[in-house]
């Protein structure tokens, strides 16, 4: 599984590629307790904060981003999803 470093906590990402409505598109997911630690939802975002918010399609509850990626396509987006394949994200934040 590929990570996110901020401020020397490692929080887990997934790139893959789905689609929906017969569209394929490149998605990078990660968790909740990341989107806690960068203030999403709190004042805007800039600097490295905002690299890593742009960067992220989805921030998951913690522990949905160990199931399997078809299941989380399925059940655990803001919309269902068909799983494509698993990505590399070549933007990778660190």
């Amino acid at each position: 599984m590929e990570t996110i470093s901020y401020k020397g906590k490692v929080y887990p990402k997934l790139t893959f590629k789905a689609s929906h409505h017969g569209d394929t598109f490149k998605y990078t997911i990660s968790v909740e307790s990341l989107s806690d630690a960068i203030g999403v939802g709190e004042d805007d975002l800039e600097g490295e904060e905002a690299s890593i918010d742009q960067s992220i399609y989805f921030y998951l509850k913690d522990d949905v981003i160990d199931l399997d990626i078809r299941e989380i396509c399925k059940d655990h987006l803001d919309i269902e999803m068909e799983f494509v394949s698993m990505e590399e994200d070549e933007d990778e934040i660190m």
